[in-house]
């Protein structure tokens, strides 16, 4: 019997001879595994490479030591069983999307979560797969109503120079839709017909009606100023161009006087508010190609119908 580390050597058949593997051979010939010895040996600064998903990574042990004992650290440390590829990566079958997160998180103690609630719930769940109740906490918080009264409020920004409003204009190239609402009563040196006041008034509380609604989705804006003498209009823009305008004012001529009618298109202004919706970041079909599509023939097939014979 050969002793541990020695090869032992038979003489076979026609004088060949062959040598029985040590247990130092079998440790070599299974590189998808991450040797125990090889992980209870990493250093604290010893760089560590993770694939997850199909994601690359690559961090320290420090790193991933520093939020305490966790999946990620049972896993390096040789406390669960792990298999590394040809290149040494640690293979980790969850989402590498949303794994760069996890690596801040363990960091930094915190991080800045996603915008979007669909992203955070699905964090939440690669949170709690890899044991790391912080983050988890930090997720839940973010996610439960706040008793501050800042996040019950809808902020309505409020412009009155040219300036101003080409910095909304420039925010709706990247950001969200923009609707202005610019209205002034008092600008205008004719009088009103009757119904007019009621009407500017149900224009104002759609704009409030609406901003309520698509708050988050659609940025509106005020305008009191009077520039360019609107009374009552409303401007759509989406990626930086102009793609509606609604006014809704117009010179009545009476017997003896001018007047100036105010309306109501209601179901005009629901619409256009509706159409701004394509051009939410993330949408991506042009909204023009996508409207065009919508309001144009159907093609008649070209492939060949049987006839009956």
């Amino acid at each position: 019997m050969a002793e541990d580390g020695v090869r032992a050597v038979a003489v076979g058949a026609g004088g060949v001879a062959f040598a029985s593997p040590t247990a130092t051979d079998l440790v070599v010939r299974r590189p998808s595994s991450v040797s125990q010895q090889s992980r209870q040996s990493r250093s604290s600064t010893q760089f560590v490479k993770l694939n997850v998903g199909g994601s690359l990574f690559t961090t320290t042990m420090s790193t991933i030591e520093k939020q305490g004992s966790h999946m990620l650290s049972a896993m390096l440390s040789g406390r669960m069983e792990s298999t590394a590829d040809g290149d040494g990566f640690l293979q980790v079958d969850r989402d590498g999307r949303l794994f760069h997160y996890i690596l801040n998180f363990l960091r930094d103690g915190t991080v800045p979560l996603p915008d979007s609630e669909a992203d955070r719930r699905m964090l939440l769940t690669e949170a709690r797969f890899y044991c790391l109740d912080g983050l988890a906490r930090l997720i839940e918080s973010h996610n439960q109503p706040s008793n501050n009264l800042d996040s019950l409020r809808c902020t309505i920004p409020v412009v009155v120079s040219d300036h101003e409003e080409r910095l909304v204009i420039a925010n709706s190239r990247e950001g969200s839709p923009v609707v202005v609402f610019a209205y002034n009563r008092g600008n205008n040196k004719f009088s009103y017909t009757a119904p007019s006041d009621d009407h500017l008034l149900k224009n104002i509380e759609l704009f409030d009606k609406l901003s309520t609604k698509f708050a988050g989705r659609i940025l509106y804006v005020r305008d009191p100023s009077g520039r360019d003498g609107n009374i009552c209009t409303w401007f759509m823009y989406g990626h930086g161009q102009l793609v509606a305008e609604v006014c809704c004012t117009s010179m009545v001529y009476a017997a003896d006087k001018k007047q100036i009618k105010i309306e109501f298109p209601e179901a005009r202004l629901f619409e256009e508010n509706m159409n701004l919706l394509l051009y939410e970041p993330g949408v991506r079909s042009q909204p023009e190609r996508f409207l065009h599509r919508l309001s144009s023939p159907r093609s008649i097939p070209t492939s060949p119908v049987a006839t009956d014979i």
